[in-house]
C-alpha cells in the first residue's frame, strides 16, 4: 500500500510544482535520447539509449557494470504530460538485472527480475536532463539464498534528448 501511496503523491507532486517554462519538443516527430547514471535503468553504473516515438512513450537498453559483471535493462516509460513541458512526471517498467547475489563461497552473479515505479525528467537546458526513478523490484530468489536487500531502490541519471 505504501508504495501505492508513493506513486501517487509523486506524480500529482510534479504537476503541482511543475513550471510553465516549455523545454524540449512539443513535435509529434520521434526523439532518441542517451543517458548515463546509476540504478537498474542503467545496468547499475552505465548508460541507457532511449527511443520516443510518441509524446507519452519511450523505449529503452541500458547496459553497465555492477559487482558481478555487466548489468542490463530493457524497458519503457509511460509520460503524464508533453514533452515540452519543464518537469516530465513518468511511471517506469524495465526487466534486467536488480542487483547482485553472494553464495557462500562469496561467488558472485546477477540478480534478475522486474522493476516498475514512478519517476521524473526534469529539463536543466535545452536537450540536458536529470532524470529521478524510485523503482520497486519483483524477483524470485534461487534457492539457497536469502532474501536481506531492499525492494526499492533509488536511480538517477543526467541524459541527452535530441
Amino acid at each position: 500500500m505504501k508504495k501505492y501511496f508513493l506513486i501517487v503523491l509523486i506524480v500529482v507532486s510534479s504537476f503541482i510544482f511543475s513550471p510553465h517554462q516549455s523545454f524540449g519538443s512539443d513535435d509529434n516527430s520521434p526523439r532518441i535520447g542517451i543517458a548515463i547514471g546509476s540504478g537498474v535503468p542503467f545496468g547499475g553504473l552505465g548508460g541507457y539509449v532511449s527511443y520516443e516515438p510518441l509524446k507519452y512513450f519511450s523505449a529503452s537498453l541500458g547496459a553497465g557494470v555492477n559487482r558481478a559483471g555487466l548489468g542490463w535493462a530493457v524497458g519503457s516509460r509511460f509520460y503524464f504530460n508533453d514533452r515540452d513541458k519543464l518537469v516530465r512526471p513518468r511511471v517506469s517498467v524495465f526487466y534486467g538485472v536488480l542487483g547482485t547475489l553472494e553464495d557462500q563461497n562469496g561467488d558472485l552473479k546477477p540478480l534478475e527480475g522486474y522493476s516498475y515505479g514512478p519517476g521524473v525528467l526534469y529539463w536543466i537546458a535545452e536537450d540536458l536532463t536529470l532524470e529521478f526513478d524510485v523503482l520497486f523490484l519483483d524477483y524470485n530468489l534461487p534457492s539457497g539464498y536469502m532474501d536481506e536487500g531492499s525492494k526499492t531502490v533509488v536511480s538517477i541519471g543526467v541524459g541527452l534528448h535530441f
